[in-house]
């Protein structure tokens, strides 16, 4: 018999900040505002990022546990189309 294990986990989905709004910290708000929760909770975070954002994500202590891409140029897309799996453990308590 085969036993299922359950992890719980936060995504944080899709976050985009207005171009107009951009290096003024709301990315980064939005984010530690996410972590704050998940470190309440107890429960660590998982996101998928292109590539524009990954390094907010590892300037805040994500980890980079994936990476897919695919080949999108029979769209009309000259540059790699890819994402990052990205992971934040919620620091152990005691």
């Amino acid at each position: 018999m085969l036993k299922q294990k359950l992890i719980q986990k936060l995504e944080l989905e899709y976050l985009a900040v207005n171009p107009s709004n951009k290096g003024k910290g709301v990315a980064t708000a939005l984010v530690e505002a996410g972590m704050q929760q998940a470190r309440e909770l107890g429960i660590n975070i998982f996101v998928q990022s292109f590539p524009a954002a990954r390094g907010l994500y590892l300037r805040l202590g994500f980890t980079e546990v994936g990476y897919a891409s695919q080949d999108a140029s029979k769209y009309g897309c000259t540059e790699e189309y890819g994402f990052s799996y990205l992971a934040y453990e919620v620091p152990k308590e005691g």
